[in-house]
């Protein structure tokens, strides 16, 4: 069968990346015929559905115009020759065939579930509102022309019913660790070390931009300046994330907002960089990650209202504690608190004690780790290719 798969290009290549490549790979491997259909961001037009956009007005809300540009060039996309299409990252689903199946990791959030959070720090938010009145407007009849939807998680699944009211064609999948050329790490790694009080990092895996909140992974480090950290990760945010390590570090960390840091809080910059316990590592290698997982305490994944968490199925695969805030979406449903790691309050602070509380107790680190080390067993690449040919074979039937 003859299969177009749909995404936008951000020029990256990223963990949903790495997920939609080994999606293609097991295609291939049961004998379909795979191609590519994608619209590069930097190849947008100002000029949408036929009418040129003026820059004065363009420069009001450039997320909401890049969107809608998205929607009108990949409706435009000609897979008439394709047996079924599958669409990714938003809004792929513009792109109009009889038989399309959604891999659904989430809508374009800042004009659903994070509108809120966004518009607090948008300079003109009555602008914002009318974005995410136009937006959802554009999305609504398209989503309801997608034949089945694979929702990334249950919490995207939520999504999908709460603001398209759409369930009767959306189940989960449950996609396992990408890590280590599209197989799961146990099938890769030699076993971890079972952490006894001997370890070198604590370590956060992630992107430097909203929602991820790795400016609270810098926070929490701050405050417990014994624990050595690793930052793993490249993103828009990473300097002001790393400005704001620095910061934090010559001052009381204590007194700083115990709410989500944001990246345009100018105060946090210094005007020298200032050594900081936190490391900053981009663009490491497979053995430097797997060296830097296996020596781990634990792993902080601080995102606010996660889609799923393939960082967290990674770390649970090599039997380490996750620690994941109250409000992390998909991220608590991996998390049993103080059976497979430990639920905190969004704070840096929460974070820090959390993280002292492993530090200072290895046996319950260890037997954390090894609860989450079984709960990865749940998470496997057959299970999740299982799920892709049962929605393959709804959409076709």
């Amino acid at each position: 069968m003859k299969i177009a798969i749909l995404k936008p290009d951000y020029g990256i290549h990223g963990g949903f990346e790495r997920l939609l490549d080994e999606i293609a790979r097991r295609l291939i491997t049961l004998g379909h015929s795979i191609s590519w259909r994608t619209v590069q961001s930097g190849h947008l037009s100002k000029s949408i559905f036929g009418t040129d956009v003026d820059e004065s007005v363009y420069s009001l809300h450039p997320e909401f115009f890049r969107y809608a540009s998205f929607v009108d060039q990949f409706s435009e996309v000609d897979c008439s020759r394709a047996d079924l299409v599958l669409s990714s990252q938003p809004p792929s689903f513009a792109v109009s065939h009889p038989r399309h199946l959604s891999i659904f990791y989430h809508h374009c959030r800042i004009f659903y579930d994070l509108a809120d959070e966004f518009a607090a720090h948008f300079p003109y938010p009555e602008v914002h509102a009318a974005a995410v009145t136009a937006v959802r407007q554009l999305d609504t009849p398209l989503l309801e022309c997608v034949t089945h939807f694979l929702a990334g998680s249950n919490d995207v699944a939520a999504r999908l019913r709460t603001y398209n009211g759409l369930s009767d064609n959306v189940t989960v999948f449950s996609a396992g660790s990408i890590f280590g050329g599209g197989q799961t790490v146990l099938e890769k790694r030699p076993p971890s070390r079972e952490s006894g009080g001997e370890f070198e990092q604590v370590l956060c895996v992630s992107r430097h931009e909203f929602p991820k909140r790795t400016e609270l992974f810098a926070h929490a480090m701050a405050c417990a300046p014994e624990l050595p950290g690793v930052s793993v990760g490249t993103g828009g945010q990473r300097d002001s994330v790393m400005a704001i390590s620095g910061n934090l570090t010559k001052t009381d960390p204590w007194t700083v907002n115990s709410g989500p840091l944001w990246h345009g809080r100018a105060n946090l910059v210094p005007t020298t960089p200032i050594p900081a316990n936190v490391r900053f590592l981009t663009n490491v290698s497979a053995r430097e990650l797997d060296y830097l997982y296996r020596n781990a305490l634990c792993v902080v994944a601080p995102s606010l209202k996660e889609d799923y968490g393939l960082t967290a199925v990674e770390a649970m695969s090599y039997g380490k504690p996750l620690i994941v805030c109250s409000d992390g979406g998909a991220l608590t449903e991996f998390v049993e608190h103080e059976v497979s790691g430990l639920i905190v309050e969004p704070t840096g602070q929460a974070i820090a004690e959390a993280c002292r509380r492993l530090a200072q107790n290895p046996d319950m680190a260890r037997q954390l780790g090894q609860a989450a080390l079984q709960k990865s067993l749940h998470y496997t690449w057959d299970q999740a290719e299982r799920q892709l040919v049962q929605a393959i074979d709804r959409v076709m039937s």
